[in-house]
């Protein structure tokens, strides 16, 4: 019983731990909020697999930072956590239900922002030969999901 109230007691505080944005070194801002959905999936920069330290960052049509992360294994990114409105709050902090995400890639070896017709994108079940362009309304905020999505940058 213990062991369980133990648990329960430490839960929320994990919650809040990893509910914030991550800082990178390029892109950076920090929100925290309990409404969460996160992306996932493999990264290449003109061809190459990205490395250690190439950057994904997860942004609102206004340009708010809503999720960072920070390439640690080559070619794969995520967990990203990109942070939605906290509900329980007035202020509107992250992305609405529904919203429009916007996507930027930051290849530190040339220090270059890549974002809108620079990327490509496709999810695992297309496979890897087949990318579209990248449609601004493609990925919207929804919270509670998990996307795998391949990003390709031209």
């Amino acid at each position: 019983m213990i062991k369980i109230m133990h648990f329960l007691l430490i839960l929320p505080i994990s919650v809040l731990l990893f509910a914030s944005s991550a800082l990178g070194g390029h892109f950076e801002g920090s929100i925290t909020s309990p409404t969460l959905m996160h992306l996932a999936g493999s990264l290449k920069i003109g061809g190459e697999v990205a490395i250690a330290g190439d950057e994904i960052g997860i942004f609102d049509k206004s340009g708010k930072i809503l999720g960072v992360f920070v390439v640690k294994k080559k070619g794969i990114y995520g967990d990203v956590a990109i942070t939605g409105d906290d509900y329980l709050t007035d202020e509107q902090e992250g992305a609405m239900e529904g919203e429009t995400l916007e996507i930027s890639v930051w290849q530190k070896s040339t220090n270059r922002e890549y974002s809108g017709g620079d990327l490509y994108i496709s999810s695992p079940a297309e496979g890897e030969s087949i990318y579209t362009s990248y449609p601004r309304e493609l990925l919207q905020f929804e919270a509670g999901t998990f996307y795998f999505l391949n990003i390709e940058v031209y």
